[in-house]
């Protein structure tokens, strides 16, 4: 039996969770979201398209895809209306679950991705949109689910216009508790920790303590180069090593899974629930781990958010991107003749809809 489920956890169990347990969600009702996934479902073989660097791909694989988001303490999550003020999105990852080939993939996102965002009032109205670092997209809206919805939005207008069936968010300083759940993870310290921490020595192989595995996940300014990309691999790390230490005890206590999930439904946002949990779990081990992705990029200092302050600013690659995205959605290029076909069936079936509506009223 492959460590399939638990090698992709967003801090290794958070996007085990959403593996193993995701039903669809977006505010909308189960009968909503049924017809949405019934949908795609009527696209067929390659029609489901993404525009990537100004060209149509499409790809005909059953694919369920899933954001995870661990967010900061920059927001002021807890109050309601309008004083509601969404955190950033620190880290931000796609979770890719392909049953036609039964493989999964995580797509680790750079916060900083320079990409359109949507900038939603309070109450989730606005159609302005600006260039801006992708974590600040969880910053705008009038409550949590906005705030995650307007993140699931920016990542899909990001990857070409890529469908999502789900997010699960928890704030960052929850990995205290979840490096408490396997005992504290074992790794060998990546970076020069001098100013943040002085007990996390380069190079020294250590079990984390709570405080030390956040310091060792968020910490950026004053660990090496300061970047993202930096942090990125430390997190990198993390999952893996989380990955092992979880794997051995799921092997002893089937129940794990199930009872981290539970112990962060209090601080998650998200549609998931305990009963979903083994849904996907008995096809989940049999799928083959492809491992984590990320893109190629330039990352340096801008102004884009107006504020007078320089601040990290990453541009994806473009080749990078369609590399990336063929590997994970096996992308075929799109010719303009199949273009217009599509255009021509998704109308003729919009055609049939509207009429079953009237048949149905009368």
């Amino acid at each position: 039996m492959k460590q399939a489920l638990l090698a992709i956890a967003a801090f290794a169990v958070l996007i085990t969770l959403i593996i193993v347990g995701t039903k669809w969600y977006d505010g909308k009702t189960n009968e909503e979201a049924v017809r949405e996934k019934d949908d795609y479902d009527y696209l067929g073989e390659e029609q489901i398209t993404l525009t990537l660097s100004d060209r149509v791909y499409g790809y005909s694989h059953k694919i369920e895809n899933y954001l995870v988001m661990g967010t900061d303490g920059s927001g002021n999550e807890d109050a309601e209306g309008e004083d509601y003020v969404g955190s950033m999105a620190d880290f931000i990852a796609v979770v890719i679950i392909d049953h036609t080939d039964e493989t999964f993939a995580i797509l680790q996102l750079n916060r900083d991705t320079m990409t359109k965002v949507n900038l939603i009032a309070k109450d989730g109205s606005g159609e302005a949109r600006a260039l801006e670092q992708l974590c600040i997209a969880h910053w705008y809206g009038g409550n949590k689910e906005m705030s995650c919805q307007n993140t699931v939005d920016a990542v899909s207008e990001l990857l070409g216009g890529l469908p999502f069936d789900g997010y699960y968010a928890i704030p960052m300083e929850q990995i205290t508790r979840l490096n408490a759940t396997v005992g504290g993870v074992t790794l060998t310290v990546q970076g020069d920790f001098s100013k943040e921490d002085p007990s996390l020595v380069e190079g020294e192989t250590i079990t984390l303590t709570d405080e030390q595995a956040e310091c060792y996940v968020r910490g950026r300014m004053g660990v090496d180069d300061g970047t993202n990309i930096s942090r990125m691999s430390r997190q990198k790390q993390f999952m893996v090593a989380y990955m092992k230490q979880a794997w051995e005890k799921t092997a002893s206590d089937k129940q794990f899974l199930l009872d981290v999930f539970n112990e962060f439904s209090d601080v998650a946002t998200t549609g998931l629930n305990g009963k979903t949990i083994s849904k996907l779990g008995n096809d989940a081990y049999k799928y083959q781990n492809l491992g984590i992705f990320e893109f190629a990029g330039e990352e340096k200092l801008g102004v884009s958010l107006s504020d007078g302050l320089e601040h990290a600013e990453f541009y994806i690659d473009e080749a990078s991107l369609v590399e990336v995205m063929t590997k994970l959605y096996h992308l075929e290029e799109i010719e303009e003749n199949d273009k217009e076909e599509y255009a021509e069936d998704d109308e003729e079936y919009l055609d049939d809809e509207d009429d079953t509506d009237e048949d149905t009223e009368e």
